[in-house]
């Protein structure tokens, strides 16, 4: 993979070698800041939610017509 094709390059620094997954986890949470579960769970709960009323408004009129 060239270095054009990477959308994400992750370098740690020298003085930050990890030696255990456990590390490298703790790197990411503390460094990177990733986005919380908490926040995926309610944007997938509010997409599910008006996905399903969007067909039970659907389902209603073509059930009327």
């Amino acid at each position: 993979m060239s270095d054009k094709e990477r959308i994400i390059d992750i370098q740690i620094p020298r003085d930050r070698q990890i030696e255990s997954v456990e590390d490298l986890a703790d790197f990411i949470e503390n460094e990177l800041k990733p986005p919380s579960r908490i926040k995926w769970v309610i944007i997938y709960f509010i997409v599910g939610m008006a996905g399903g009323l969007g067909l039970g408004v659907f389902m209603g009129w073509w059930w009327i017509k």
